[in-house]
Formats: structure tokens, sequence, C-alpha cells
């Protein structure tokens, strides 16, 4: 007997985290939050693990490699700014952009 396994393509996300002039936010910390998947008629929703998080470069710049096809939305976190929650983005997106407002 075989046993059959089906992989799932993966997708990157890359992108930017700025503030809201423009200027690249370095050390930001992100998150998966969900995914427009349902289980049970409700979005996934990931936890602030470790396994799932990434930082923006000094550059602002940051990815998350190999993420399931259709739309997430990220958290992201830095010191001195207003912990942000994206709008919905599709695996795939190579120019996002978190633009996050100072406060915290």
């Amino acid at each position: 007997p075989y046993v059959t396994i089906t992989l799932q393509a993966s997708l990157p996300v890359r992108g930017v985290v700025q503030d809201l002039q423009g200027k690249a936010i370095a050390g930001a910390v992100m998150f998966p939050h969900s995914h427009d998947k349902t289980r049970r008629g409700r979005p996934m929703v990931w936890p602030e693990t470790t396994a799932m998080r990434v930082f923006s470069d000094a550059e602002g710049r940051f990815e998350f490699p190999g993420l399931y096809e259709g739309k997430w939305t990220f958290l992201a976190k830095v010191e001195g700014y207003a912990a942000t929650l994206t709008d919905p983005i599709a695996a795939g997106t190579t120019e996002a952009i978190i633009a996050m407002a100072k406060g915290g």
C-alpha cells in the first residue's frame, strides 16, 4: 500500500514597514494574524508565536516565505509605534506596505 501526500503551493509576502511619512522602520516584529480560509465558518487566526514571526531589516523590508494561498492579515509591533493590524494582503504580494503610526 502507498500513501499519497498532496503538497499545497506556498507563496511569500514581501514588503516594507514604514511610518506614516514613508520613513522605513527597522526592527518591527510581525506575525501572521489571520487567513481568509475558514474553520467552522470562522477565519483561521494564529497566536503570536516565535515560529511564525519575522523582523523588518534596516531598510524596513520583510518577507514571510511559504504562506498558504489566499489573503492574510498581519500584526506589526515595534517600540514607539502603535501595534498595527493590516488589511488583508494576498499571498504572493511582493510590494506590501505596512504603515505604522507613532504611539504605543
